[in-house]
C-alpha cells in the first residue's frame, strides 16, 4: 500500500482494506484448491468491495491534491479568494 495515494486521515481505513484484500486472496486460493467455489465467490466479492473503498479514498486524495494545486497556483499569481472560488466552481 502506497500511503501517498491516501489522505492522512484515511491511512487507518486504507490499511484495514488492504489487509482485508490480502485475507480474501488467501481465502480465495484456499477455497479454489478445496473446490468450495461458493466461498471463493464470497471472498472475491469482499475483496472487490475493499478495492472499491481504496479507489474511493484514492480519488478523494487526488481531488484534494488538485484543489490544493489550484489554490497554490492562484496564490503564486496573487489572485484573491473570489477568483480562486471561481476557478474551483468552474
Amino acid at each position: 500500500m502506497d500511503v501517498n495515494n491516501f489522505l492522512a486521515e484515511d491511512y487507518p481505513a486504507a490499511f484495514k482494506e488492504t489487509i482485508c484484500i490480502m485475507d480474501c486472496i488467501y481465502v480465495m486460493r484456499q477455497e479454489l484448491v478445496e473446490g468450495d467455489y461458493e466461498q471463493a465467490i464470497v471472498a472475491t466479492e469482499n475483496a472487490l468491495r475493499s478495492f472499491k473503498e481504496l479507489y474511493k479514498m484514492q480519488q478523494e486524495k487526488a481531488h484534494r491534491d488538485e484543489v490544493q494545486a489550484i489554490i497554490q497556483e492562484a496564490k503564486e499569481k496573487g489572485m484573491g479568494i473570489v477568483i480562486i472560488q471561481g476557478l474551483l466552481n468552474g
